[in-house]
């Protein structure tokens, strides 16, 4: 088993508290600006660090508050590249739905966002490649920085065989960039962690 660094520990701990805080009242840019940093940048540098094939499962176990602040981290960091004004003005309409709500399952801000998503999948394909909308909005690594994909069974000690976490729903994301698909395998669903902005479960593992 691999031991967790203390500075990642220390964040775990963190943003462990107060998981059911309720946000009700805060204006969403008033709640984007004090959320963005430090704390999203700190999250984002810790779900970077950790083995590709935990990402989706530790997300998912974050607050909603700090799932916000992560993908707020991302926004900030691609807005300084050279886009179109019409890629801009998708990037901004993204950063936009951006709140602790989307990451609440069953909430009002939840549903609206995904009930959107075929209209915001045709926004972002008109303006930018199938790699770009992967790369910018399926994933929060760092842009342009291309994320490992994870195929197939993964067990961190095989002596101890556990149920795997889903890590895929289908998407363009795993789909066309991955060149596989996703496929049931009996895995353990998780609340967030995949699809836009990472705001839908993962019921799925990609396979080749």
């Amino acid at each position: 088993m691999k031991k967790i660094p203390l500075f990642i520990a220390i964040i775990l701990v963190a943003v462990s508290c107060n998981k059911d805080k309720n946000s009700e009242g805060v204006s969403y840019s008033k709640l984007q600006k004090s959320i963005s940093t430090p704390l999203g940048d700190s999250l984002r540098s810790v779900l970077i660090s950790l083995p590709v094939e935990t990402h989706e499962d530790w997300f998912s176990s974050l607050t909603s508050e700090s799932c916000a602040a992560i993908w707020l981290s991302k926004f900030n960091s691609i807005q300084a590249h050279p886009w179109t004004t019409e890629q801009q003005s998708v990037i901004e309409e993204l950063k936009s739905w951006i709140s602790p709500e989307i990451y609440e399952e069953g909430s009002q801000k939840q549903m609206d966002f995904h009930q959107e998503k075929g209209n915001i999948q045709e926004k972002v394909l008109a303006n930018f490649s199938v790699l770009e909308a992967t790369l910018l909005f399926f994933q929060p690594h760092n842009y342009p920085n291309e994320y490992q994909f994870v195929y197939g069974p993964t067990v961190e000690d095989p002596d101890q065989p556990r149920q795997l976490s889903c890590h895929c729903k289908w998407d363009i994301s795993c789909s066309l960039i991955a060149q596989g698909f996703c496929t049931n395998d009996n895995c353990s669903s998780t609340r967030t962690g995949c699809g836009f902005l990472w705001s839908f479960n993962c019921n799925e593992r990609c396979a080749k």
